[in-house]
Protein backbone atom coordinates (compact mmCIF):
# COMPACT_ATOMS: atom_id res chain seq x y z
CA UNK A 1 0.00 0.00 0.00
CA UNK A 2 1.52 3.15 -1.06
CA UNK A 3 0.38 6.86 0.37
CA UNK A 4 0.59 9.93 -1.37
CA UNK A 5 -0.60 13.93 -0.60
CA UNK A 6 -2.76 15.79 -3.22
CA UNK A 7 -4.27 19.23 -2.10
CA UNK A 8 -2.98 18.68 1.22
CA UNK A 9 -4.78 15.46 1.87
CA UNK A 10 -3.63 11.88 2.03
CA UNK A 11 -4.43 9.99 -0.40
CA UNK A 12 -4.28 5.76 -0.29
CA UNK A 13 -2.68 4.41 -3.30
CA UNK A 14 -3.31 0.87 -4.99
CA UNK A 15 -0.50 -0.85 -5.41
CA UNK A 16 0.29 -1.60 -8.88
CA UNK A 17 1.85 -5.83 -9.19
CA UNK A 18 2.78 -7.72 -12.11
CA UNK A 19 1.92 -11.46 -12.40
CA UNK A 20 3.54 -14.31 -14.47
CA UNK A 21 1.20 -16.35 -15.56
CA UNK A 22 1.16 -19.74 -18.10
CA UNK A 23 -2.19 -21.86 -19.43
CA UNK A 24 -1.46 -25.43 -20.44
CA UNK A 25 -3.72 -27.07 -22.87
CA UNK A 26 -2.80 -30.61 -23.68
CA UNK A 27 -4.77 -32.39 -26.39
CA UNK A 28 -4.78 -36.37 -27.71
CA UNK A 29 -5.64 -37.33 -31.04
CA UNK A 30 -6.41 -41.05 -32.71
CA UNK A 31 -6.67 -41.98 -36.48
CA UNK A 32 -9.94 -43.86 -36.48
CA UNK A 33 -11.65 -45.45 -39.62
CA UNK A 34 -8.82 -43.27 -41.29
CA UNK A 35 -9.78 -40.37 -39.75
CA UNK A 36 -7.52 -38.56 -37.10
CA UNK A 37 -9.99 -38.19 -34.41
CA UNK A 38 -9.61 -36.04 -30.64
CA UNK A 39 -9.91 -38.12 -28.21
CA UNK A 40 -8.58 -36.11 -25.13
CA UNK A 41 -8.75 -32.44 -24.19
CA UNK A 42 -7.37 -30.78 -20.70
CA UNK A 43 -6.44 -27.65 -19.70
CA UNK A 44 -4.82 -26.05 -16.42
CA UNK A 45 -2.72 -23.26 -15.39
CA UNK A 46 0.57 -24.19 -15.33
CA UNK A 47 3.06 -23.65 -12.48
CA UNK A 48 5.78 -20.85 -12.85
CA UNK A 49 9.25 -22.18 -11.45
CA UNK A 50 11.89 -19.98 -9.21
CA UNK A 51 13.78 -20.42 -12.05
CA UNK A 52 11.20 -19.27 -14.22
CA UNK A 53 11.38 -16.13 -12.48
CA UNK A 54 15.33 -15.71 -12.49
CA UNK A 55 14.85 -16.23 -16.18
CA UNK A 56 12.85 -13.00 -16.41
CA UNK A 57 14.96 -11.00 -14.31
CA UNK A 58 17.84 -11.67 -16.04
CA UNK A 59 16.13 -10.93 -19.00
CA UNK A 60 15.80 -7.44 -17.45
CA UNK A 61 18.71 -6.90 -16.11
CA UNK A 62 21.47 -8.42 -18.30
CA UNK A 63 24.48 -6.86 -16.70
CA UNK A 64 27.99 -7.58 -18.17
CA UNK A 65 30.43 -9.45 -16.59
CA UNK A 66 31.71 -6.42 -15.06
CA UNK A 67 28.81 -5.33 -13.82
CA UNK A 68 28.53 -8.89 -11.54
CA UNK A 69 25.86 -10.10 -14.21
CA UNK A 70 26.04 -14.07 -14.47
CA UNK A 71 26.38 -16.19 -17.19
CA UNK A 72 22.31 -15.60 -18.65
CA UNK A 73 22.63 -12.22 -18.61
CA UNK A 74 25.32 -11.78 -20.65
CA UNK A 75 24.19 -14.40 -23.05
CA UNK A 76 20.48 -13.36 -23.55
CA UNK A 77 19.81 -16.56 -26.31
CA UNK A 78 20.25 -19.00 -23.33
CA UNK A 79 16.93 -17.33 -22.00
CA UNK A 80 14.82 -18.12 -25.35
CA UNK A 81 11.88 -20.25 -24.69
CA UNK A 82 13.23 -23.71 -26.27
CA UNK A 83 12.12 -26.94 -26.11
CA UNK A 84 9.40 -28.84 -24.66
CA UNK A 85 9.58 -32.00 -22.86
CA UNK A 86 7.44 -34.96 -20.70
CA UNK A 87 7.79 -37.33 -18.71
CA UNK A 88 5.29 -39.75 -16.69
CA UNK A 89 6.03 -38.69 -13.15
CA UNK A 90 2.15 -37.20 -12.37
CA UNK A 91 3.71 -35.41 -9.16
CA UNK A 92 2.24 -31.92 -8.60
CA UNK A 93 4.35 -29.20 -9.74
CA UNK A 94 5.74 -26.88 -7.45
CA UNK A 95 8.35 -23.52 -7.76
CA UNK A 96 11.13 -25.21 -6.91
CA UNK A 97 11.23 -27.87 -9.36
CA UNK A 98 13.81 -27.49 -11.58
CA UNK A 99 13.33 -30.62 -14.25
CA UNK A 100 10.52 -32.83 -15.77
CA UNK A 101 10.30 -35.51 -12.64
CA UNK A 102 10.69 -38.32 -14.98
CA UNK A 103 11.60 -37.46 -18.38
CA UNK A 104 10.55 -39.52 -21.49
CA UNK A 105 10.93 -37.23 -24.66
CA UNK A 106 12.12 -33.52 -25.06
CA UNK A 107 12.36 -31.46 -28.33
CA UNK A 108 12.60 -28.08 -29.27
CA UNK A 109 10.53 -25.78 -31.18
CA UNK A 110 10.65 -25.95 -34.92
CA UNK A 111 11.80 -22.00 -35.46
CA UNK A 112 10.02 -22.19 -39.45
CA UNK A 113 6.51 -23.85 -38.49
CA UNK A 114 3.50 -23.23 -36.22
CA UNK A 115 5.42 -24.51 -33.18
CA UNK A 116 7.68 -21.11 -32.93
CA UNK A 117 6.91 -18.84 -29.85
CA UNK A 118 4.84 -16.30 -31.19
CA UNK A 119 4.43 -13.11 -29.16
CA UNK A 120 2.12 -10.26 -28.71
CA UNK A 121 1.61 -7.15 -27.19
CA UNK A 122 -1.18 -5.49 -25.98
CA UNK A 123 -3.46 -6.53 -24.62
CA UNK A 124 -2.64 -10.29 -25.06
CA UNK A 125 0.96 -9.33 -23.74
CA UNK A 126 1.84 -13.54 -24.11
CA UNK A 127 3.79 -15.64 -25.65
CA UNK A 128 1.88 -18.69 -27.71
CA UNK A 129 3.83 -22.24 -28.47
CA UNK A 130 2.55 -25.45 -30.09
CA UNK A 131 4.10 -28.64 -29.74
CA UNK A 132 3.02 -32.13 -31.03
CA UNK A 133 4.55 -35.64 -29.87
CA UNK A 134 4.20 -37.42 -33.23
CA UNK A 135 2.57 -40.62 -33.56
CA UNK A 136 5.25 -43.77 -32.76
CA UNK A 137 7.21 -41.63 -30.22
CA UNK A 138 6.36 -43.10 -27.02
CA UNK A 139 3.94 -46.08 -27.61
CA UNK A 140 2.95 -47.54 -24.73
CA UNK A 141 4.15 -44.91 -22.77
CA UNK A 142 1.58 -43.20 -20.29
CA UNK A 143 2.46 -39.54 -20.29
CA UNK A 144 1.71 -37.44 -17.41
CA UNK A 145 3.84 -34.17 -17.38
CA UNK A 146 4.93 -31.58 -19.26
CA UNK A 147 7.53 -28.74 -19.39
CA UNK A 148 9.05 -25.56 -21.30
CA UNK A 149 12.63 -25.08 -21.27
CA UNK A 150 15.00 -22.29 -21.98
CA UNK A 151 17.98 -22.81 -24.36
CA UNK A 152 20.67 -22.39 -22.66
CA UNK A 153 24.49 -23.31 -24.11
CA UNK A 154 23.56 -26.22 -26.24
CA UNK A 155 21.13 -25.97 -28.91
CA UNK A 156 20.02 -29.28 -29.02
CA UNK A 157 18.22 -30.07 -25.61
CA UNK A 158 18.53 -33.90 -25.66
CA UNK A 159 22.41 -33.32 -25.55
CA UNK A 160 22.23 -30.00 -22.82
CA UNK A 161 22.21 -31.15 -18.66
CA UNK A 162 20.40 -28.99 -16.83
CA UNK A 163 21.37 -25.38 -15.28
CA UNK A 164 24.01 -25.40 -13.65
CA UNK A 165 26.32 -27.63 -15.61
CA UNK A 166 24.49 -27.00 -19.20
CA UNK A 167 23.06 -24.67 -18.22
CA UNK A 168 19.02 -24.98 -19.67
CA UNK A 169 16.72 -24.02 -17.49
CA UNK A 170 13.05 -25.34 -16.57
CA UNK A 171 10.90 -22.01 -16.98
CA UNK A 172 7.48 -23.97 -16.00
CA UNK A 173 5.91 -27.62 -15.44
CA UNK A 174 2.41 -29.23 -15.13
CA UNK A 175 0.96 -32.51 -15.03
CA UNK A 176 -2.54 -34.00 -16.48
CA UNK A 177 -4.48 -36.90 -16.74
CA UNK A 178 -2.20 -39.90 -17.78
CA UNK A 179 -2.48 -40.10 -21.82
CA UNK A 180 -1.28 -43.82 -22.64
CA UNK A 181 -0.27 -43.96 -26.26
CA UNK A 182 -0.22 -46.43 -28.61
CA UNK A 183 1.37 -46.19 -32.02
CA UNK A 184 -1.16 -44.50 -34.01
CA UNK A 185 -1.73 -41.23 -31.13
CA UNK A 186 -0.34 -38.06 -31.34
CA UNK A 187 -0.28 -35.28 -28.72
CA UNK A 188 0.05 -31.23 -28.86
CA UNK A 189 0.33 -29.17 -26.56
CA UNK A 190 -0.80 -25.94 -26.69
CA UNK A 191 0.99 -23.02 -24.06
CA UNK A 192 0.51 -19.67 -23.88
CA UNK A 193 2.80 -17.50 -20.84
CA UNK A 194 2.02 -14.24 -20.62
CA UNK A 195 2.57 -10.98 -17.95
CA UNK A 196 -0.59 -9.31 -16.34
CA UNK A 197 -0.92 -6.15 -13.86
CA UNK A 198 -3.14 -6.02 -11.13
CA UNK A 199 -3.83 -3.69 -8.07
Amino acid sequence: MCYGVVSGKVQVMQDIKMKLYGQMAVAAYDVKNGILQRIFRYENRNQITDDGRDIVIGLLAQATSVEGGDLFQQNPIYNRIHSLGVGDDPTPPTSADTDLHSQLWISKFNPISSERPASFGAPDFAIEISKTVPPGTLTGSTVTEAGIFTRGAVDDPTLSPLYPVGFRRMYARQVHPGITLTATMSIVYDWRLGVTIYT
